[in-house]
């Protein structure tokens, strides 16, 4: 049976560390305003974006780095090599090194990615901005686009290229167990 107990009262006994519930382990002032989900590597490096880019935290607490990059909605996807992809508005679409500096930028100029990117069990990397155009990248040279499906064309209840038809996606794509999209 359940027991309740005052918020004010003092837990006891063998549960009392689980009753208090978890303990802070550290707290980071970024400056920065808004903030994404986050991202945590294998050396237990936060990555986080942020209305002033993307932001390196050490597992500690402490500031690492910051790397600008405006309009960041999505979370950082960290690959096994501990590159990480970010998103943003206007098609931004880059790559950061662990040092935070900048492997390669492939912005497309359009509209915006709120999502983070999804990569299979090869390395290519899928996205969807936010009219729901999908976009695929091979996992060696990142830079070319593999195929773009633009879904305006399948439109929905109505007829294609109707406006209530139109999809704004802020989801990131999916790959399932057998690699599907």
């Amino acid at each position: 049976m359940p027991s309740c107990r005052h918020p004010s009262s003092k837990p006891t006994g063998s549960n009392a560390a689980a009753e208090t519930g978890p303990a802070k382990l550290w707290e980071a002032s970024t400056g920065a305003r808004a903030l994404t989900g986050t991202a945590l590597d294998v050396d237990a490096i936060v990555y986080v974006g942020s209305d002033q880019g993307l932001l390196a935290i050490s597992p500690q607490g402490a500031l690492l780095w910051k790397f600008p990059f405006p309009l960041m909605h999505a979370p950082p996807l960290i690959r096994t090599d501990r590159v990480i992809f970010i998103t943003g508005g206007y098609g931004s679409f880059k790559s950061v090194s662990p040092e935070g500096k900048e492997v390669w930028d492939s912005t497309r100029g359009m509209i915006g990615f709120e999502g983070s990117p999804a990569i299979d069990q090869f390395g290519a990397l899928y996205l969807a901005n936010v009219v729901s155009d999908l976009w695929a990248y091979q996992p060696v040279a990142l830079q070319s686009l593999v195929w773009n499906l633009n879904t305006e064309k399948f439109g929905g209840p109505g007829l294609p290229g109707d406006a209530s038809t139109s999809m704004h996606s802020t989801a990131s794509p999916v790959i399932g167990w057998d690699g599907d999209l």
